[in-house]
């Protein structure tokens, strides 16, 4: 980055933190990249304070910090600093995050998953229906070589029970945080009710989970000793159609060597 930008930048993360009300000095700021539909900076102050500051391009996506500051208070997602509704700005605390220990983190990860899966609020949630948001991709040209397999899927999904809860509905690695100790979980804007397995499947995929891992995963939510093979097989069906929904999401947003990676698991 040019000398001119970085002030630049420093300067407009410096005006967000006085449009927030906060009375802190930039030391450093990095624009971090991954969000689709907002923009974020990681701000370092004078007095050490490290801060994520997110500012959405849409009004309709700052509503969902109505449910962050409900997870804040049960520390599932880092606290919230400040925000402005006016600006669509918000300031949460930075993390840092470790490796991934499962025998650490992942008792900590499901405890918090099951809180935001039970979480009760006045926030209007979309239904999210997996047949619907598997054809929403039908204007992908990939699609129709997998149309086939995603029916079959479909049918076979379909004769499960549903288990609904708030799910977070995009649990890339990029959206969970680890501590040493802790986890938490970030980025909400696809937050809606849907079948608590659509999540779980997306640790799985995410967290590279073997069989014997998802087991475990299940048996942890759930706090059984024992899982029955129904709920394996419905976790697995899940997962492959949850690679589906990131394959066809890549494509469609042009991440095609995202997309590439994932071809593996969506042929398995």
């Amino acid at each position: 980055m040019s000398l001119k930008a970085s002030k630049r930048l420093l300067s407009q993360c410096q005006a967000y933190l006085v449009t927030l009300g906060l009375d802190y000095v930039v030391k450093n700021a990095l624009h971090l990249t991954q969000g689709v539909n907002n923009t974020c900076f990681r701000v370092e102050t004078t007095c050490n304070r490290k801060l994520l500051i997110k500012h959405f391009d849409k009004e309709n996506n700052f509503k969902v910090t109505e449910v962050e500051k409900k997870l804040a208070i049960l520390n599932v997602v880092p606290t919230v600093i400040a925000l402005n509704e006016a600006e669509k700005l918000i300031a949460y605390q930075f993390i840092e995050s470790e490796k991934f220990n499962k025998n650490v983190h992942l008792p900590n990860l499901v405890t918090k998953l099951k809180q935001l899966h039970n979480l009760h609020a006045s926030y209007e949630f979309e239904t999210i229906n997996i047949d619907e948001l598997l054809t929403s991709f039908s204007d992908v040209n990939e699609f129709l070589v997998y149309k086939k397999a995603i029916e079959k899927l479909q049918s076979r999904i379909a004769t499960f029970p549903q288990l609904f809860g708030v799910c977070h509905n995009d649990l890339v690695r990029d959206n969970l945080l680890f501590s040493k100790t802790a986890s938490w979980i970030i980025d909400f804007e696809y937050v809606g009710l849907n079948d608590v397995y659509f999540d779980l499947a997306a640790l799985s995929s995410s967290l590279k989970f073997s069989q014997n891992e998802k087991y475990e995963l299940l048996c942890f939510y759930f706090e059984k000793q024992t899982i029955t093979p129904n709920q394996l097989e419905k976790l697995n069906l899940y997962q492959q159609a949850y690679n589906f929904v990131c394959y066809f999401w890549y494509l469609k947003h042009g991440l095609k060597s995202h997309a590439k990676a994932l071809e593996p698991l969506i042929k398995a």
